[in-house]
């Protein structure tokens, strides 16, 4: 009996942990294969949620602004301010779910394109999603006038605009 023990990388949590030889099971080369994906998908957006936008410094959140804001942790939708309240602002999610208080420094103005900073190539984004309003993160692999080329988690890439994306720092 092998009594070996390995350390193992959880793919979806990066957690790692030891395991018994006898617990290990043999996989084909292409599970193999889906895994290191898996792991590079995770690898790739715990370092981009690690980053934050930084909030612009004239931004003065009021009612019926366009927001940019984190629902929960690096989660981030669109919505419309709703309410300020004390030092809370109260966002009406796009997709329609109820209206919840954020602080200050998770909401952004919702981009414009204007005056826009441009990203540095592998900057961290958020960006507009296809459809939907959760915003993903991504990495500025080149920019190209107005345009930025940003690579998913999961290695395809999208063009987005300047007024589609948000900057991470």
């Amino acid at each position: 009996m092998d009594r070996r023990v390995y350390k193992v990388r959880a793919v979806s949590t990066t957690v790692i942990v030891n395991v018994p030889a006898e617990k290990i099971i043999k996989v084909s080369s292409a599970t193999a294969a889906d895994f290191k994906d898996k792991a590079g998908a995770t690898d790739f957006l715990k370092d981009a949620q690690a980053a934050r936008p930084t909030v612009p410094p004239d931004f003065k959140p009021k009612k019926g602004d366009r927001v940019v804001a984190e629902w929960t942790k690096n989660s981030w939708y669109s919505g419309k301010i709703d309410n300020i309240s004390g030092s809370n602002i109260y966002v009406a999610w796009d997709d329609l779910s109820k209206p919840s208080a954020v602080t200050p420094d998770k909401a952004m103005p919702m981009p414009t394109g204007k005056d826009a900073q441009m990203p540095n190539a592998n900057q961290y984004l958020l960006i507009k999603p296809e459809n939907g309003s959760k915003w993903q993160h991504s990495q500025a692999s080149s920019v190209n006038g107005s345009n930025v080329e940003a690579k998913l988690p999961d290695g395809k890439t999208r063009t987005v605009k300047s007024s589609e994306f948000i900057l991470l720092n």
